[in-house]
């Protein structure tokens, strides 16, 4: 019985050993670049394409790169995102749950259209603090560069958990949290983030850099349509501490020194 249940493992181990030296060097998924292009658009329901060798790797999970990638609407052809890279860990073992874990992923120099963070942040602080747009006027520039982003989550029933991403942009880094729902294609994403306070940073923006953000924690609500999405910048707070109420504790310090001065006594006040 011993050396049955011993030439069984064996033969079970021999065999998952030539498969997996059979996928890994004599099956090139680069020959079906086609093939892996419809099946993932047929599964996010979106245009896929890529531009490059992807490289693969089996272990106890599914780990692979894929370089220059294009998804676009499918219906209007309208482009969404651009990935240079993406680098992807994923773990298939409750896949018949219709459940699977992204134990890593990684987009660098990923352009995501139809927002741009940065810009409203910008357009935001400025129409907060001075009443207007600020002096360069972007929003033709309808598109958000993430320098990366990185982190985990899961896929279960056609919702995309996203569990703890970090993210820089030009302007902010911070760290993600939300949901993605694949069928409808509506997402809720929270953002908390702060702004980068480097002279590169303040250079680039130049006059129109937020300054009195530094150091402050600034929200980010994205919400709605994939392809068309709602962002929002929640700072009225955080202006109205920073610049409001100071303003109007030196207004009052300047109307008590003048009228001091006019009537030549002190005031209790």
């Amino acid at each position: 019985m011993k050396k049955l249940i011993k030439y069984t493992l064996s033969a079970i181990l021999f065999i998952f050993l030539l498969t997996f030296i059979y996928i890994n060097f004599f099956f090139d998924l680069n020959n079906y670049k086609n093939e892996i292009q419809s099946l993932i658009s047929e599964k996010i329901d979106y245009n896929f394409k890529y531009e490059g060798i992807i490289k693969v790797s089996y272990t106890t999970t599914l780990n692979a790169t894929i370089p220059n990638i294009e998804i676009s609407d499918s219906d209007t052809r309208e482009i969404i995102a651009k990935i240079q890279r993406l680098d992807i860990d994923i773990d298939f073992s409750d896949f018949m749950n219709d459940k699977i874990t992204v134990n890593n992923i990684s987009a660098h120099n990923l352009k995501y259209f139809g927002i741009n963070i940065d810009n409203t942040i910008i357009e935001t602080y400025s129409i907060l603090k001075h009443g207007k747009y600020p002096s360069f006027n972007q929003r033709n520039n309808n598109h958000t560069n993430f320098i990366y982003i990185k982190g985990t989550g899961d896929i279960n029933k056609n919702i995309l958990d996203i569990n703890d991403i970090d993210i820089e942009t030009a302007l902010v880094k911070g760290r993600a949290q939300g949901v993605i729902n694949l069928e409808s294609k509506i997402t809720d994403i929270k953002i908390i983030s702060k702004l980068k306070d480097d002279d590169v940073t303040k250079k680039n923006y130049g006059e129109n850099y937020p300054d009195d953000l530094v150091g402050e924690v600034v929200p980010i609500i994205v919400s709605g349509k994939l392809n068309n999405p709602d962002v929002n910048v929640d700072i009225g707070l955080l202006i109205k501490k920073k610049i409001v109420e100071p303003l109007k504790d030196k207004a009052k310090e300047i109307l008590k020194k003048t009228i001091e001065e006019k009537i030549k006594i002190e005031l209790p006040f």
